[in-house]
């Protein structure tokens, strides 16, 4: 695709229903919009994949220190 192709698009969907026979659906109109790909900073990428990382491990390892706690709490009480 180039970035004359964008534009709004209808597609038609036919197949047959067990139930009630042969079907047809159709969409009020997609917006497929093409641009060009910049090549941004790949340390920026970098970057944020590993903030990314990070805060799923940091919220991994506050999930685990809180059932620990409440495991220690509730184990005591019984």
């Amino acid at each position: 695709m180039q970035l004359q192709d964008t534009d709004l698009y209808f597609c038609t969907w036919s197949f047959v229903s067990e139930e009630i026979g042969p079907v047809q659906l159709s969409t009020n109109g997609t917006i497929i919009i093409v641009r060009e790909e910049l090549c941004g900073n790949p340390i920026l990428d970098l970057v944020l994949i590993a903030f990314s990382v990070t805060a799923f491990t940091v919220i991994v390892l506050l999930f685990t220190g809180a059932m620990i706690l409440r495991d220690r709490r509730v184990s005591t009480t019984v």
